[in-house]
């Protein structure tokens, strides 16, 4: 598990400006010392760190996993180690993420001055305001339900059949933490839910799973366990038509109860 404070120093070292993003690995690397090994990347930090070793020409094109540090990711950052003279640790490290900042490229196609290498959000309005991921900031303490009692969280997907949260999913569930942890009073009950293919009972299982797979992701991110409760409904309560495939993703749905 990733802890809050490794994340929020490696969410700083590739989500800031260029300059910023050097400034701050370079800072990190005095103060914990040179060389200190991140191997706990999220699978979308190491998507960026994987991003900017293609586009340098370390990594060929659908030769990797995507979201893993997988053997030929391994290989690749070893060989962009080696080169910077650095210690070949196939592993991020903050001097090894202040040489990657150098090599991200310059587009910003959605133009929120966050360039598309590091970009979780690339299709925001360019007027909209945005964090260092690029993604749209909270405005208020209460935008996770704003005013509401329940919300559906649009974007939390899985891999089909499991309880695997998908890359997408992920940056949804990092603005939700982001949101909940500046909310601390909030307590919410994760409630998931499943289309109506296979059994009720796998159905019933694979929903409680879900649900317990953002939790989890959220307590990885610095949400108080104690402010979530869990729960699965299988394929009740459906909200859209089963015998379509579009309305079988969307009843495949995680919804969040406000529940203090």
């Amino acid at each position: 598990m990733m802890t809050t404070l490794t994340s929020r120093g490696l969410t700083i070292a590739l989500g800031l400006s260029l300059m910023g993003i050097a400034l701050s690995a370079t800072t990190a690397s005095a103060n914990s010392g040179a060389g200190q090994v991140r191997a706990d990347c999220s699978s979308q930090e190491i998507s960026e760190v994987q991003a900017i070793l293609e586009r340098a020409g370390y990594l060929a094109p659908d030769e990797y996993q995507a979201g893993e540090n997988d053997a030929t990711t391994q290989a690749a950052l070893r060989s962009f180690q080696s080169h910077h003279r650095l210690v070949p640790t196939g592993s991020v490290n903050y001097e090894t993420l202040a040489q990657l900042s150098s090599h991200a490229g310059t587009n910003d196609r959605d133009g929120d001055r966050v360039v598309d290498d590091l970009d979780w959000c690339p299709d925001t309005r360019s007027e909209t305001r945005v964090d260092a991921h690029g993604c749209q900031e909270v405005a208020r303490r209460d935008s996770l339900f704003d005013g509401r009692r329940s919300v559906n969280l649009e974007g939390v997907t899985f891999d089909t059949g499991t309880a695997h949260l998908t890359p997408d999913a992920r940056v949804v569930l990092d603005r939700v933490a982001g949101s909940l942890i500046s909310s601390p009073d909030t307590r919410v009950e994760v409630n998931g839910y499943a289309d109506s293919r296979n059994t009720s009972a796998s159905n019933l299982a694979l929903s409680r799973a879900r649900s317990a797979a953002v939790c989890e992701y959220l307590v990885d991110q610095g949400v108080a366990s104690s402010r979530l409760r869990q729960n699965g409904f299988g394929e009740t309560n459906p909200i859209a038509d089963n015998t379509t495939a579009s309305g079988r993703a969307t009843n495949r749905r995680v919804v969040f109860i406000r529940i203090d």
